[in-house]
C-alpha cells in the first residue's frame, strides 16, 4: 500500500498495526500537510458491524477538539475499505518511551500525565468512554505536548449495539475488574486503565504480568497490585496512594472522575494517609458471566477459555511406592539389629540440682551414693522465649469512635477525597479490654463539599484507625458540617453524637476556603465490624 494514492492521500509509511486496523503515514496531496491515516483490515472490513465501530470511532473523536486529543480530519468509506484521517503526531508514545528510558521519575511523569488526563476528561464531558487506555495510545510530541490516541473502541453514551456481553475489549494488561467480568463501563473503568499506565510509567512494568492472558485477568478481578514503592522506592507516598486509588476493585472506591484524579496528583502530599481498600469486603471472581469449570477447577470467561496446564504426572506409581517400601523396612531392620549389639555406655545419673530444675513437682529417690556434680555441656543451648502470639478481636458495628482534629485546618483549599489526621479522645474496648488507647491516631477523609458561601456543607467520613501501628480501614457514617453549626449525623445512622465547632468561608467548589479549629471534636460509628490483631 506504500507509494499508493489512496482518496487524495499518498501513503508513505507504516507505523504501526493494531488489532484492528494498520496505521500509516500519509501526505495530504491538496494541503501538502502530514497526516496519520488508519486503515480497517481488509478481513474486517467485510463485516458490517466492525464498519459501524470503526464509524462510532470517528464519530467520536470528530465531536472533540481538545490540545490533548489527537484531532480527527475525515472519514472515508468506501466498498470494502474504510479509514479515518487524523492529526499526525511526530514524536513518541508512553510506551516507546518506557522501552528506551525504563521507569520514569515521578516529578516528570505527573505533569504529563495530567495533561492525559485533561484530554480524558473532556472525552468524559461528552460522554465518550476511552475503554483502551494504555502507554501506547498516549503520545508525547516534539514539543512536550501530550495526545491522547486511538478512541477505537470508545463507547458513546447511548450508543448499543456495537458490543455484545462476554466479548473483551481492551488490552489485558490494562483493563478494570469490570471489563474483564463483562459488566457495565463508564469512566470510572478508564480511572482504573489510567492508574495501571502510571503504575508503569513510574515503575517500568505493569502490576500484574502472569504467565497467560486468564491469569493476568483474573489478577485484575482477584489480586491487590503490590506496591509500586517495591519496583521504584523513590516514588513519594502520596503519588503511591493515589495511583491504588485509582486502582481499587469497586469503580465507587476509585476517583469518580479524572478530574479529581488530576486534582490529587497537584496536591499528593494530602493523599499520605489514604488507606487501599484492595478487594473489598468480598472477592468478586464469583459473580457476573464467570463459571466454574467442574474439570480444571479454573474460573472461565465467556469468549475466553483458558488453556489449563497439563495433568502432572504423580512420581508415586504402585511399583515405586513397593520399592520404597521395601527399602525402608530394610534399612530400618540393620539399624535396629545394630543397636542390639552395641555396648550401652554407663550413664552417669544427673545431680539433683538439675533434676529439681527440669522437674520441680517430682521427688528423687534417696541414693546412698555420692553426689557427683556434672559439668553443664558447652553446646546445650538455652532455650528461646516463646514469640508473643497474635490475640484476633472484632471491633463491632456501630461502635462509637469519638476523636478530634491533631491540627487546625485553616486556609486551605477543601478538596473531596482530600484526607486529614485526628486522635482518638476516648479509647475503643470490646469485652471491657481496650483495644485501641485514647491518643491513638486515624483518619478523616472529606467525602462532599457543597452548598454556597452563606450555608456551606461539608462531609466527613471515619477512613481508617491505627492499631498497634497498623492502619485499618474502616466504614463508618457520614457527619455533616452546615454552616457555622455544630455537625450533624447524615445517613441512616442518625441522632447519635454531635461535633463541636465552625466552619467558616466554605463554598461549592472544590477548591472553596476551609477553616477548622484544631481539637474540634467528631463522633463516628462504624457501619461494619472491623477484624484486628493485636500483640
Amino acid at each position: 500500500m506504500i507509494g499508493t494514492l489512496v482518496g487524495g492521500y499518498r501513503i508513505e509509511e507504516k507505523l504501526g498495526e493494531g488489532g484492528m486496523g494498520t496505521v500509516y503515514r500519509a501526505t495530504e496531496v491538496n494541503l501538502d500537510r502530514a497526516v496519520a491515516i488508519k486503515v480497517l483490515n481488509p478481513q474486517l472490513a467485510r463485516k458490517p458491524e466492525i464498519v459501524d465501530r470503526f464509524r462510532a470511532e470517528a464519530k467520536a473523536q470528530a465531536n472533540l477538539n481538545h490540545p490533548n486529543v489527537a484531532t480527527l480530519y475525515a472519514f472515508v468509506s468506501e466498498p470494502g475499505n474504510a479509514m479515518i484521517v487524523m492529526e499526525f503526531v511526530d514524536g513518541e508514545n508512553f510506551q516507546q518511551i518506557l522501552k528506551r528510558r525504563g521507569a520514569l521519575p515521578s516529578a516528570e511523569v505527573v505533569p504529563l500525565f495530567r495533561q492525559a488526563l485533561a484530554g480524558v476528561g473532556a472525552a468524559h464531558e461528552m460522554g465518550i468512554a476511552h475503554r483502551d487506555l494504555k502507554p501506547a495510545n498516549i503520545m508525547l510530541n516534539q514539543r512536550g505536548l501530550v495526545k491522547v490516541m486511538d478512541f477505537g473502541i470508545a463507547k458513546v453514551a447511548g450508543e448499543q449495539g456495537l458490543t455484545r456481553t462476554g466479548v473483551q475489549l481492551g488490552t489485558v494488561f490494562y483493563m478494570s475488574p469490570e471489563q474483564v467480568k463483562g459488566g457495565n463501563t463508564d469512566a470510572r473503568s478508564d480511572i482504573y486503565s489510567l492508574g495501571v499506565t502510571l503504575y508503569e510509567l513510574l515503575t517500568g512494568r505493569v502490576p500484574f504480568d502472569g504467565a497467560s492472558e486468564y491469569i493476568v485477568l483474573a489478577d485484575h478481578v482477584n489480586t491487590s497490585p503490590p506496591l509500586p514503592s517495591a519496583h521504584a522506592p523513590g516514588i513519594p507516598r502520596g503519588v503511591e496512594n493515589i495511583v491504588l486509588k485509582a486502582m481499587e476493585k469497586r469503580p465507587e472506591d476509585r476517583f469518580q472522575s479524572v478530574a479529581q484524579f488530576a486534582e490529587a496528583l497537584e496536591h499528593p502530599e494530602a493523599w499520605e494517609g489514604y488507606v487501599f481498600a484492595g478487594m473489598g469486603p468480598t472477592a468478586e471472581i464469583q459473580s457476573g458471566p464467570w463459571r466454574s469449570d467442574a474439570v480444571t477447577k479454573t474460573m472461565i470467561y465467556p469468549g475466553f477459555e483458558a488453556q489449563p496446564p497439563p495433568p502432572k504426572r504423580s512420581f508415586w506409581t504402585p511399583m515405586r511406592a513397593g520399592l520404597v517400601a521395601f527399602c525402608a523396612v530394610a534399612v530400618l531392620g540393620m539399624v535396629a539389629g545394630l543397636r542390639l549389639n552395641r555396648p550401652k555406655p554407663a550413664v552417669p545419673r544427673p545431680p539433683r540440682s538439675i533434676a529439681a530444675e527440669a522437674h520441680p513437682d517430682i521427688e528423687e529417690p534417696p541414693s546412698a551414693s555420692p553426689v557427683v556434680p556434672v559439668p553443664p555441656a558447652e553446646n546445650v543451648l538455652a532455650p528461646k522465649p516463646a514469640s508473643p502470639q497474635l490475640q484476633h478481636v472484632t471491633l463491632p458495628a456501630k461502635t462509637p469512635v469519638h476523636v478530634h482534629l491533631k491540627d487546625a485546618i485553616a486556609g486551605a483549599p477543601a478538596r473531596e477525597g482530600q484526607v486529614f489526621t485526628v486522635l482518638l479522645n476516648e479509647p475503643l474496648s470490646v469485652g471491657g479490654a481496650i483495644v485501641v488507647p485514647a491518643g491513638e491516631e486515624a483518619h478523616i477523609v472529606l467525602v462532599k463539599s457543597t452548598g454556597s458561601a452563606k450555608a456551606p456543607k461539608l462531609r466527613f467520613q471515619l477512613s481508617s484507625i491505627q492499631v498497634d501501628g497498623k492502619p485499618y480501614k474502616v466504614r463508618s457514617d457520614t457527619l455533616e458540617f452546615s454552616g457555622a453549626g455544630p455537625g450533624k449525623r447524615v445517613g441512616k445512622l442518625q441522632g447519635i453524637g454531635n461535633a463541636v465547632g465552625s466552619l467558616v468561608g466554605v463554598g461549592k467548589h472544590a477548591d472553596a476556603s476551609v477553616e477548622l479549629p484544631a481539637d474540634l471534636e467528631m463522633t463516628f460509628l462504624l457501619k461494619a465490624a472491623v477484624p484486628v490483631a493485636l500483640r
